[in-house]
């Protein structure tokens, strides 16, 4: 404490400082008796007509009421309150004061509550005309190492000399109270010592406490630097350097560079490095002796108006201007980047549009290429029948000729010459009507031989089409018992599949309620059949549909993995989800069923199923894709099996829907889609045969 107060006292006293007359200067050093040290302090305070500075240097201690107490040598900290002097009472002596200027620095603990103690504390404002108050700390104050303290000051005091000494660059000739806390609050916070407190009322701030030593004096400096960079351009000039061009190779402005040139700004280093090349290219280059020379006055320059109010409101200006240019390129870049988003979603559109083009053209083509090879396959069917009515024409027209040829005669052979001789033997017996027999001998004409018929060719069987065929296994009911049993065994495995499918979705759909989310034990082990795994969402859009009695309510979120999905949620979720929100989607099997975010959460009810319409109707296709072939055959078993079959498959299937996919929610689209499908699939099924048992 003695360091302290002989640090203050010595700048107190100096004539470069702060001037005050030794005799004017009173040190009360370590009091002991606090009934002799308050008339002793209230008689200096009374006459004490012009400026009162009051300084403190020592423990700070808080009673229970809140009032800050100064300790004394013999103070007793369990009666603070009659052995030490408590700052309420300082603020009743400084009332009593006839100084127009009254100033109270405190060094101690705790010292901050004076800045609150002298304002009153009913009206918030100060009784004490022209007081002002600097105080080190609000809390416990920095305690110097013990091995320190007996050559210097408290961390506060310190700083405060060190101060005033060393002055303020920049700044006026006398540094008051208030141009003097900003630079102190700096050094005590850089050191990393507590932050200082002040309080003033009136213009006590302004009071002239010191001069400032390093009052600013560097003009001469700076002239001299402004006066080696125009004659360095000089040289420039002479071989077409202008401005305007040193302007473009350096990249500044020509308001910066006249600065620079005329000694009004200083230039950076670069900036200077930059202007010895360019004048290296012109052919007027400086030597190395002539470039140092003007670093070193930019350097002294520099060091001369690091605080010369001037060169700081040029700067502020400078950096005004800055940030207005930087505001409109950010406003250009904003622009820019709408006009490319914009022209990006509609390339995106055009893509889509010019994609799904492509795909319909793709789908025409096959669609035709299709129907090309079923014509092709036509054609050659009727080239073929062509070729066969052609062979039948042939045969016809030869046969037709040789009939109508005229007959030709020939040699009989032995067996029409013994015939012959038989019918011209006499005494032949004939039965008459009567029973009479006659003999009557007449010469019988040998018949005229008939020319010998050749052999004709069978005439070819036409080729049965796949429809006779199938009339034909109708009325035979030929269909083997191998294709019966293996159509059955199909139809009943297809069905026994169709039942486990539904199954298993009907149970995975209810099952994630019961469950917990995954541990990380779980998760390290990949085990999470049994759990809820977690990932993150981010929300991208919501939606309401309103008819004239309800309001749909949707939101629309992306997935870590980049998959999007809308889910139908409540207005409580809707609202407190807009874009940008991030989610905690919870899934069970690869499948989400709920999506949290805080409070609020959704439900797996009123959106997905863990089976789709598709794997649904998938089995019934495939049961009467192998039923139908065998029905429409017209065998009477598979048409009884068929007929009972299909309505008990498709009205079970659809109830089993019902369970899954609760169809009274209207949103369920896929109720009625499964709905639909089976209702072709039974019409697939029964009616062929029905229609085909009518036509027979």
């Amino acid at each position: 404490m003695a360091n302290s107060l002989a640090g203050m006292r010595d700048i107190l006293i100096d004539p470069g400082l702060c001037g005050w007359p030794e005799e004017r200067v009173t040190v009360l050093q370590d009091p002991e008796d606090i009934r002799t040290f308050v008339p002793r302090l209230r008689e200096l305070v009374e006459t004490t007509p012009d400026v009162l500075f009051l300084y403190f240097a020592g423990h700070g201690i808080i009673l229970p009421d809140g009032q800050l107490c100064l300790t004394l040598t013999d103070t007793n900290p369990s009666e603070a309150d009659s052995t030490a002097l408590t700052f309420h009472k300082v603020r009743q002596l400084l009332l009593g004061s006839p100084a127009r200027v009254k100033a109270v620095v405190l060094d101690s603990c705790n010292s901050g509550r004076a800045v609150n103690t002298m304002a009153d504390p009913s009206a918030g404002t100060t009784d004490i005309e022209g007081a002002y108050t600097l105080a080190a700390s609000d809390g416990a104050a920095h305690v110097v190492p013990l091995a320190e303290q007996a050559g210097t000051a408290t961390s506060f005091t310190r700083e405060l000399i060190e101060l005033v000494r060393t002055g303020v660059p920049g700044a006026p000739e006398w540094l008051t109270f208030g141009a003097l806390y900003p630079h102190l609050q700096f050094r005590l916070l850089s050191s990393g010592l507590p932050r200082p407190r002040q309080g003033s009322t009136d213009t006590a701030d302004r009071f002239p406490f010191t001069r400032n030593v390093a009052q600013y004096v560097g003009s001469q400096v700076i002239e001299q630097y402004g006066l080696a960079m125009t004659a360095a351009f000089a040289s420039g000039q002479k071989r077409g350097l202008t401005e305007t061009r040193l302007a473009q190779a350096l990249f500044l402005s020509g308001e910066a560079v006249a600065g620079y040139l005329s000694g009004r700004r200083i230039a950076p280093v670069e900036v200077l490095h930059d202007f010895f090349d360019c004048l290296d290219e012109h052919g007027c280059g400086l030597d190395h002796a002539a470039q140092q020379r003007i670093m070193d006055l930019r350097d002294a320059a520099d060091t001369a108006v690091a605080h010369d109010p001037r060169e700081i409101a040029a700067l502020q200006r400078v950096n005004r201007e800055q940030e207005a240019e930087i505001r409109a390129l950010r406003s250009a870049w904003e622009r820019e980047r709408t006009e490319h988003a914009r022209a990006t979603v509609e390339a995106e559109q055009e893509l889509a549009r010019l994609k799904g083009t492509v795909d319909e053209q793709g789908r025409q083509l096959s669609h035709a290429a299709g129907y090309t090879r079923a014509l092709e396959a036509e054609l050659t069917e009727i080239r073929r029948e062509a070729d066969e009515v052609s062979r039948e024409l042939r045969v016809l027209r030869s046969q037709l000729t040789r009939l109508t040829d005229p007959p030709v005669a020939s040699v009989p052979d032995e067996a029409a010459q013994s015939l012959t001789a038989r019918l011209q033997a006499p005494a032949a017996t004939r039965s008459t009507t009567s029973g009479t027999a006659v003999a009557a001998p007449f010469p019988v004409a040998a018949p005229a031989p008939r020319p010998a018929q050749p052999r004709y060719a069978a005439r070819p069987q036409p080729k049965r089409t796949w429809k006779a065929r199938l009339r034909i296994a109708a009325r035979t009911g030929n269909t083997s018992a191998a294709v019966r049993s293996t159509a059955m065994l199909l139809s009943l495995l297809l069905l026994s599949a169709a039942v486990a499918t539904f199954a298993a979705a009907y149970i995975q759909h209810f099952a994630y309620t019961r469950l917990a989310s995954c541990t990380k034990d779980q998760i390290s082990r990949a085990d999470t059949t049994n759990c809820l795994t977690q990932q993150a969402g981010t929300a991208t859009d919501r939606a309401v549909e309103s008819d004239q009695d309800t309001s749909t309510y949707t939101v629309t979120f992306t997935t870590a993995g980049g998959k999007q999905e809308t889910w139908n949620v409540g207005q409580a979720f809707h609202d407190g989800t807009p874009a940008g929100t991030h989610l905690t989607l919870n899934s069970y099997h690869g499948t989400i069923v709920t999506i949290t975010h805080g409070t609020l959460a959704a439900d797996l009810d009123d959106n997905t199923a863990f089976l789709s319409s598709e794997q649904m109707v998938a089995p019934f296709l495939l049961m009467g894709a192998v039923t139908i072939p065998l029905v429409l055959t017209g065998d009477r078993f598979f048409i009884s099996v068929t007929i009972f079959l299909a309505p008990f498959t498709a009205v079970w299937s659809l109830i089993a829907s019902f369970f899954i996919f609760s169809p009274w929610h209207p949103a369920h689209w896929t109720t009625t889609t499964t709905a639909v499908a089976h209702a072709l699939i039974w019409a697939l099924i029964c009616v062929p045969p029905i229609a085909m048992a009518a036509a027979d």
